[in-house]
């Protein structure tokens, strides 16, 4: 995922346990033939697209031991996007990362190297005229903490 880096929100160390909210907009003049969303989180997330859930799939992007792979999920989210303003949102929450996953008797949370939940995605746009626009994750993207999901842990 070239350019992309991971991302994760300020304030995660002073709130752990919340779900933060990652929004970007962008302007499209005419519609893709394509547009495929690549990502992966330390954590889980989900993601929208204009207000709509775009993947079935839950707590993405599923139990791995982070110390050996980290998987990448491809979600096609063309349907989505309409021509003029478009919004991006990545919710992130902590997940078998940085989350409680047992109920007594093992450590209480995953042994990482960080305890603060991050993701890594790029969006690439593909044209009719051969032309691609990419849109990584970075700096730059709203965080915010204020969203209707105060908290995310399997336990707590």
């Amino acid at each position: 995922m070239n350019n992309a880096v991971w991302i994760t929100a300020p304030q995660a160390t002073e709130s752990p346990g919340r779900v933060f909210s990652f929004r970007k907009s962008f302007v499209l003049k005419e519609h893709p033939v394509s547009a495929v969303w690549t990502l992966t989180a330390r954590g889980i997330v989900h993601i929208r697209v204009n207000g709509h859930d775009c993947d079935e799939q839950l707590l993405l992007p599923g139990w791995t031991d982070y110390r050996f792979r980290i998987p990448l999920r491809k979600i096609d989210i063309s349907a989505f996007l309409v021509i003029g303003e478009n919004h991006l949102e990545v919710l992130l929450g902590c997940g078998w990362y940085c989350g409680r996953i047992t109920v007594g008797g093992y450590p209480d949370r995953m042994q990482y190297e960080s305890r603060i939940p991050s993701w890594l995605g790029m969006l690439t746009l593909s044209f009719a005229n051969g032309r691609q626009q990419v849109i990584t994750s970075s700096p730059v993207w709203l965080c915010q903490d204020n969203n209707p999901l105060l908290f995310s842990d399997f336990y707590d």
